[in-house]
């Protein structure tokens, strides 16, 4: 055997050695599996939570259920926002032809409300407009994993054993679609792309879009909202009397104003944002390193047991010639 010419120094070496290289290899592997692309989309997430704490600070703008506008305010911004939320990320010109996903889309974002929202707006409760931004950073999650990828919003080794993982690591297609979800524009050339009617007291909703820029995407969104929140601090700001004359009296009682507080004016409002604003995710890079960790864990399934076999074997050969 070999291990008969090498001295006893260089047997407990050379055991302790091949034991430690298959142990750190398969470690190394299972290393590098954890974070895939869902540490980058939590990552992206969290720079999101915070602009939202920024642009709907908990408690500042709070929905009145007594306001006479609160209904229209519900249905035609918060409750369409979650689908023109979930509809800017389809490409309508390559991905749904026919229409078919959007209408997913549509049924998803519809049967969320209902489970988070319908029974609070329905009693007219009075809502948080920050409450309902964190739920929608829980509902663009839902969305990620119900029709594009479980690997976006859950580590590697989540990924690694979910349906279909193997295929997306290795797939070109995926690759590419990752490479375009990345991929940041200038906001004016990523806006040219959208077809959409802003928020309001008429309906918010998307008609097109190109499906990729996430982070585009989310500034595109946030300054919708910025945008919707100016006109809800403008309708607490109508002189009712001017516009309906004195006359109108028992109309001047109506609580027009959607906010709680009243005394809300434009300058309270953030300003708008832009991509520096936001952390700007690399998934090709995850899904690269995801690869070489798989490639890594088939190889630890020769490697660890071949070193630590032969590992064994030298401390044994040093033990007999002690």
């Amino acid at each position: 055997m070999i291990y008969n010419k090498l001295s006893q120094k260089w047997k407990l070496g050379l055991g302790i050695g091949l034991i430690s290289f298959g142990g750190a290899f398969s470690l190394t592997a299972g290393l590098m599996a954890i974070p895939g692309m869902g540490l980058e989309s939590l990552k992206f997430i969290n720079s999101v939570e915070k602009q939202i704490d920024v642009i709907l600070p908990k408690d500042k703008y709070v929905l009145d259920g007594k306001s006479m506008a609160y209904d229209i305010v519900v249905e035609n911004s918060l409750k369409a926002s979650f689908a023109a939320d979930a509809l800017s990320t389809l490409d309508f010109k390559s991905d749904d032809k026919d229409g078919t996903l959007k209408s997913q889309y549509e049924a998803f974002a519809d049967q969320w409300w209902d489970k988070y929202w319908k029974e609070k707006t329905d009693k007219k409760e009075d809502t948080d407009l920050n409450a309902i931004g964190k739920n929608m950073i829980e509902f663009d999650k839902a969305v990620a994993d119900k029709f594009h990828s479980y690997g976006y919003v859950h580590t590697g080794w989540g990924w690694l054993f979910s349906k279909g993982s193997l295929s997306d690591t290795f797939s070109s297609d995926f690759q590419a679609f990752a490479g375009a979800q990345q991929s940041i524009w200038d906001q004016a050339d990523y806006e040219a792309t959208l077809s959409w009617q802003p928020t309001g007291l008429s309906k918010f909703k998307v008609t097109g879009a190109n499906g990729g820029n996430i982070v585009n995407n989310k500034v595109w969104l946030l300054n919708q909202q910025i945008d919707g929140l100016k006109l809800l601090v403008s309708l607490g700001n109508l002189d009712l009397g001017g516009i309906l004359g004195k006359s109108a009296s028992p109309r001047l009682d109506l609580n027009l104003g959607v906010l709680k507080n009243k005394d809300l004016t434009e300058k309270d409002i953030a300003a708008k944002i832009t991509v520096a604003d936001l952390y700007h995710p690399d998934f090709t890079t995850a899904i690269g390193t995801q690869r070489a960790a798989i490639v890594m864990m088939f190889m630890s399934i020769v490697i660890l047991p071949a070193s630590v076999g032969l590992g064994v074997l030298a401390i044994i050969e040093f033990k007999k010639g002690a």
